[in-house]
């Protein structure tokens, strides 16, 4: 088969969805040695050509605006490349693309419209809706996503299939030396002990939560920093962050949080091994994965209790109501203070987080590769 995979969004910090792309080419790169692969790519993305496997291609987009991206330079290049199959993540174009596995992370903008301006929103959902009418086959990466795939646009359930993200193998034992971590911590102007926040600065994400019940918190162990590690996104512009700068200064625990804004990979891993907590309070979330990563380095998780977040985490977390920022600072003193449960945690974290591969997602996405390209 010849395939071609969407990969424009790498290098642009698009968050879980970013990531869990380029965790899907990694592992196809060591799983699949016989398809050839077209990689449709914009600046910025993280690839050589001497980085890729022989069977792997890279092809540069000639324009880097989506909204010409996507109905007009796809379809053409699909038929110039004489693809059996595409892989687009979200939104498929209106026209050509006949075998195409759409990726479909998530529905938020139909089941929590609040968080997503008016006409953004009105606008995605059409396009969505159209999408996943076309797809040859739709894969989304839990349950709970593929209930509201299947309910929002009736979808038949042999058209959708649930393969989860997984966990990169560097997050596992990273063996960070403690004179490596230091310094990258102190370059980034964290001290230890801190409670982590890691996502993108979005309504949905709940990071003022987190912030009020890190007030809280604070008051009992004045030793302690926040630091809030992700940016606003574009199609979500509602002042959200501004907002998040209000709050802080407003606070008396001001002095003890750090706003870091994106962090390189590399940086983003020292901060999950320096980390004493990671507080993920997200009421909408697709998947998820910063708390996955956060127990494959051994750090507890505090997340917010969802039907999300009860799937994917299990017992591994200390689920808190959404949005109650009092039980989130009661979560981080427990773990503060109990040495026992806080081993427990870190135990039960890291044995749910080697359930979630790469190698594994990257065959069940080869299997789909098949069927739909027949």
């Amino acid at each position: 088969m010849r395939i071609g995979i969407d990969a424009h969004i790498l290098g642009k910090g698009k968050g879980g969805v970013e990531t869990a792309l380029l965790g899907i080419i990694h592992a196809l790169f060591e799983l699949d040695k016989k398809n050839e692969y077209l990689l449709y790519v914009s600046s910025g993305h993280p690839f050589g050509e001497a980085d890729l496997p022989s069977n792997f291609r890279l092809r540069r987009l000639p324009v880097s605006n989506p909204w010409i991206q996507r109905p007009l330079v796809i379809p053409v290049l699909y038929k110039q490349d004489r693809l059996d199959l595409i892989h687009l993540q979200r939104i498929m174009p209106p026209w050509g693309c006949e075998r195409c596995v759409l990726h479909v992370h998530d529905v938020l903008y139909e089941t929590h419209p609040q968080y997503f301006p008016p006409l953004k929103r009105r606008i995605f959902n059409a396009m969505a809706r159209a999408s996943v009418k076309r797809a040859t086959h739709i894969v989304t990466v839990t349950e709970s996503s593929r209930k509201d795939i299947q309910r929002v646009y009736n979808i038949p359930p042999q058209r959708v299939t649930v393969i989860s993200n997984g966990v990169e193998p560097r997050f596992f034992h990273s063996g960070m030396e403690d004179d490596l971590l230091q310094a990258a911590l102190r370059r980034l102007g964290v001290a230890q002990p801190y409670v982590l926040v890691l996502g993108m600065l979005e309504r949905h994400k709940n990071t003022h939560v987190a912030i009020r019940a890190f007030d809280e918190f604070v008051k009992r162990h004045p030793n302690y920093l926040l630091v809030l590690v992700g940016r606003g996104r574009s199609e979500t512009r509602s002042g959200y962050p501004a907002e998040l700068r209000a709050l802080i200064g407003s606070l008396p625990s001001a002095d003890r949080v750090r706003a870091l804004g994106y962090v390189s990979n590399e940086d983003r891993l020292s901060l999950l091994n320096g980390a004493a907590v990671l507080l993920f309070p997200g009421t909408a979330e697709g998947f998820g994965l910063p708390p996955l990563e956060a127990m494959a380095c051994g750090v507890p998780v505090i997340a917010a209790e969802t039907e999300t977040a009860i799937e994917v985490y299990g017992d591994a977390a200390l689920m808190t109501k959404p949005l109650d920022h009092l039980e989130n600072a009661a979560a981080m003193d427990r773990l503060a203070s109990d040495e026992q449960l806080r081993s427990e945690m870190i135990t039960r974290g890291l044995a749910r987080a080697r359930r979630f591969r790469w190698d594994r997602v990257a065959g069940q996405l080869l299997e789909v590769y098949r069927n739909a390209a027949s």
